[in-house]
């Protein structure tokens, strides 16, 4: 059974390449050349049990499901070439969905996985009785896939045509079934050594970003550079550097050339902010490392913040969650007591993963019930004043001598400030070029509807539906959009706009506005509410608040489009069991059950870590989380929205899902019987949130919907009021951090 299974994922991944290298060859002959391979995913992920059709291997995975007992037997299904010409883009179009009628001749290792699986030989002169259709010939390819040895070109066509749907998607299933086949074949006890002992390679990321290791070896040019040399002007100890770089050479993100000769490769010249070494230098010297990461692409400043606080934070994940002597530590769900607070020593501060950036410190005695970190003692770059030194000082007025100079002292955390803004500009690529397009279907709203876009940002994603859904630059619609943010992020989106589209501000098309989205919506006829990447900032109860003011502003046929990742189990979900409970996930228009057929993992394993490891981000930063589409309907229900779709873009877990307004609680199904709230539990509820913190209540005569009063002061009445988003209280991932 096993060799079946590492010889049904070896043809996977065949036909995946198979599937890539059909894409260039088309896009090779006419670049405007458009394959849809999209069609082989979407059948996959609908049915597990259904076999596809593929040249190399429906007959490996038919095989594989009449063992496990999903499947048709393997005599009833018929592998086929797929003919590829090279001079009709329908040929290759129609290789995808209408393969040539005659099978194809197996091979003496097909007919031998054939008997393995104890399938009945089928007789041989069946394969030789009918004709061969002869198979016109196959042009090589005239586009590569991009060299792991070469540098990240982002203008390559080749580099560009890894972002088509067809390519994504194979390339997930390579990733999903290498993945397993190494966890397969690879010795258990060394795959829990990967596991335990992989907290090095954020380690040694940060050290060589930090010590500009990469914009080194690019500016010395594609033979490498010895160690010794290297070492000399990143001053870290060469002994010590060759043993960092080798272990992420080893994991192919550096490569050694030569002994102790290391060099740049597609993955970490990615890393390159593109500064010369000698302005690093010079913003060191001045005691602005931060300078590094301005009119970057943000990918430096992201592995920065990956590997410093965060990997920090969940380094203190156990002490939070099962050490702490303190229950209100170990069971919070506040963004005050998250891993990281406790990892930074902000646990006595009373502040968020933000408001530590912003130098906030709300100086209060708490029992943390562990040892404290001391993550915020240390300098985070070079060229910074030493933090201990600093906070020793009687007077925030006060100079110190840095660097032979006189500088006043800073807010300890403005380099991570700085380096956080800049990294979220470089989390584009986890969402599809254009998916918000896709994710909603904007022409069916009627003319002239308006749009809020709560917690907007400077409005990136508006801006892009203005300019496409508004003169003079697209269609007339009619639409109005209101970007709802902080007074400062309001300030900065307006100038934002009027430099780049000023005609859409004073066309009325759209507007600003500050807004705090836990206090109620002023915005009273809104067709669709957008919320792109703000839910998973926040706990449930946060989250659940900032959706029953926006259901309590909603017009009957009023929309939320929430844009967040969807989790994927790691099993086949199963709707029927939920649809008795209420949550009717079998009625969500594009719900996906698996992502992938058996043998595979359902969730696609390692092609969808990204996901998980955000996930995990969030939890350990801010006591949030990505969520599942259970999770996601069930808040939902509890907030008076039923999610009726959700839409992925080919090969990504970035989903838009759309909810409609339903009664509280309910709504044909809302929830669990204890997510109806009631009157006297909602001020029990209060009076227990309110202890300590800093209590927001609200008259429910201010509201018109009761039940939403009652939702309120169950879940949200007593939460202690955190910094909104803004140019940094977005989150990881979130929109607004970039232009």
């Amino acid at each position: 059974m096993t060799f079946t299974v590492l010889r049904a994922l070896h043809d996977i991944i065949g036909e995946a390449l198979d599937d890539i290298e059909r894409v260039y060859q088309a896009h090779g002959q006419d670049p405007a050349a458009n394959v849809d391979g999209g069609d082989r995913d979407s059948k996959l992920s609908a049915n597990a049990s259904s076999p596809p059709a593929s040249p190399r291997s429906s007959y490996a995975y038919s095989s594989y499901s009449k063992v496990s007992g999903t499947g048709k037997s393997p005599g009833a299904t018929f592998r086929h070439k797929a003919s590829l010409s090279s001079g009709s883009l329908g040929m290759i179009c129609k290789a995808y969905v209408s393969p040539p009628p005659s099978p194809c001749v197996t091979t003496v290792r097909e007919q031998r996985f054939e008997h393995e699986m104890g399938a009945r030989p089928r007789p041989t002169s069946a394969f030789f009785s009918a004709p061969e259709v002869p198979l016109p010939p196959t042009p090589g390819p005239v586009l590569d896939f991009p060299s792991l040895d070469a540098p990240f070109d982002a203008t390559s066509p080749s580099e560009t045509l890894t972002s088509h749907p067809a390519v994504m998607a194979a390339i997930n299933r390579i990733i999903s079934a290498c993945g397993q086949m190494a966890a397969t074949v690879q010795t258990p006890f060394l795959t829990i050594c990967d596991s335990t002992m992989g907290y090095h390679l954020p380690s040694c990321m940060r050290i060589v970003e930090a010590a500009h290791v990469v914009e080194i070896l690019r500016e010395h040019g594609p033979p490498g550079m010895h160690v010794d040399r290297l070492s000399q002007l990143c001053s870290i100890d060469a002994s010590k550097l060759a043993h960092i770089l080798r272990l992420l050479a080893t994991h192919h993100i550096f490569k050694e050339v030569s002994p102790d000769v290391f060099g740049l490769n597609r993955i970490s010249s990615l890393i390159d902010s593109g500064k010369n070494v000698d302005q690093l230098v010079d913003y060191r010297n001045l005691g602005q490392p931060e300078l590094k990461y301005q009119g970057t692409n943000g990918i430096s400043a992201f592995v920065g913040l990956c590997s410093d606080e965060i990997n920090k934070a969940s380094s203190y994940m156990t002490e939070t969650y099962l050490l702490s002597s303190s229950p209100r530590i170990r069971e919070a769900n506040q963004p005050t007591l998250a891993p990281f607070c406790l990892a930074f020593g902000a646990v006595d501060r009373n502040v968020d993963y933000f408001g530590w950036l912003e130098g906030q410190n709300d100086k209060q005695a708490h029992n943390s019930g562990t040892e404290l970190g001391h993550g915020s003692e240390y300098s985070p770059a070079p060229g910074l004043p030493d933090p201990l030194r600093m906070s020793s000082s009687t007077s925030s007025n006060e100079d110190i001598t840095h660097s032979g100079r006189a500088v006043a002292i800073p807010n300890l955390s403005r380099f991570r400030l700085e380096r956080f803004g800049k990294a979220m500009s470089g989390t584009g690529s986890w969402e599809a070029p254009g998916a918000v397009f896709g994710g909603f279907n904007w022409r069916s709203l009627p003319r002239g509807s308006v749009i809020v876009d709560v917690g907007g940002g400077i409005g990136s994603t508006s801006m892009m539906l203005a300019t496409t859904f508004s003169p003079p630059t697209g269609e007339d619609l009619g639409f109005k959009f209101v970007i709802q943010d902080r007074a400062v992020v309001v300030d900065m989106g307006e100038k934002a706009w009027k430099d780049k589209c000023p005609a859409l501000l004073e066309s009325g098309t759209a507007r600003f506005q500050v807004h705090d989205f836990f206090t109620p919506q002023p915005i009273r006829d809104a067709a669709v509410f957008l919320l792109r990447v703000v839910m998973h900032d926040w706990p449930d109860d946060h989250a659940r608040k900032i959706l029953l003011h926006l259901r309590e502003a909603a017009t009957s046929q009023t929309k939320l489009l929430l844009a967040d990742f969807v989790l994927p189990l790691a099993c086949a979900d199963d709707f029927s069991s939920d649809s008795a409970n209420g949550l009717g996930l079998e009625e969500v228009e594009g719900a996906q059950r698996v992502l992938a057929p058996a043998p595979l993992l359902p969730n696609l394993g390692k092609a969808s870590a990204n996901v998980y490891w955000m996930d995990l981000t969030m939890n350990v930063m801010f006591n949030s989380r990505e969520r599942t589409l259970r999770e996601i309907v069930l808040l939902a229900l509890s907030a008076g929205w039923k999610v009726v779709k959700v839409t992925q873009a080919p090969g990504s877990l970035f989903g838009y899902i759309v909810a409609v307004p339903v009664k509280v609680g309910g709504g044909g199904g809302g929830g669990s019987a204890d997510e109806a709230p009631s009157r006297a539990r909602g001020r029990e509820d209060m009076e227990m949130a309110g202890k300590g913190d800093e209590v927001e209540t609200r008259s429910k005569a201010e509201l018109k919907c009761l039940a939403v009063a009652d939702a309120l002061a169950k879940f949200g009445g007593g939460v202690k009021r955190f910094r909104g988003p803004g140019t940094i209280g977005r989150g990881l991932g979130g929109s607004g951090k970039e232009g």
